[in-house]
């Protein structure tokens, strides 16, 4: 079988977050959805090679911040083309500690903030299927228009990093 054609899924974009000793860590994801309606949990998909990813397992919880099609260019280069190993991605940036769990959200960033408390963990090779119960969240701006990948593709002409589950090794596409 060949490859699965680039875009031929069109997914959201999100700032996937944790927390350790009250720092804030965070990359973009592209798949995120909710799983059950009650209690209401949330499936996020998260690169074993992300610095966040090994965050979420140490602290139990993650937050996820949807961004909407007004998002700035530079936040996705931050938060999806650098790691967080060696820049610190929430200099300059406000951020909230959230309410029930600790983890950083951006309220001023996103469309929505949730703040998830991890119930499962699913190995899915590259990746990890983190499940999270939803503690809390809350719409921040009602009248955003959630940007997909498509959109961050075919608009904005963004590519996919290399820790991306639909990354193909092409940068036919300049960077955002």
């Amino acid at each position: 079988m060949e490859r699965f054609p680039e875009g031929t899924l069109s997914y959201g974009l999100y700032i996937l977050t944790a927390c350790e000793n009250g720092i804030p860590f965070g990359c973009i994801v592209n798949v995120a959805f909710q799983v059950t309606a009650s209690p209401v949990k949330i499936a996020v998909s998260c690169s074993r090679d992300n610095f966040t990813h090994d965050k979420i397992k140490s602290c139990g919880a993650f937050g996820l911040t949807v961004l909407s099609e007004s998002v700035d260019p530079a936040l996705i280069r931050l938060f999806g083309f650098k790691s967080g190993r060696t820049v610190d991605k929430f200099e300059g940036i406000r951020w909230e500690k959230g309410e029930k769990t600790g983890v950083p959200i951006l309220p001023e960033k996103g469309m929505t903030v949730l703040e998830c408390r991890v119930t499962n963990a699913f190995d899915a090779g590259t990746h990890t299927l983190f499940v999270g119960e939803v503690e809390n969240g809350k719409i921040t701006d009602p009248s955003a228009k959630e940007i997909t990948y498509r959109y961050y593709h075919k608009v904005l002409k963004g590519i996919a990093p290399k820790n991306a589950p639909t990354y193909t090794g092409k940068a036919h596409l300049k960077q955002p």
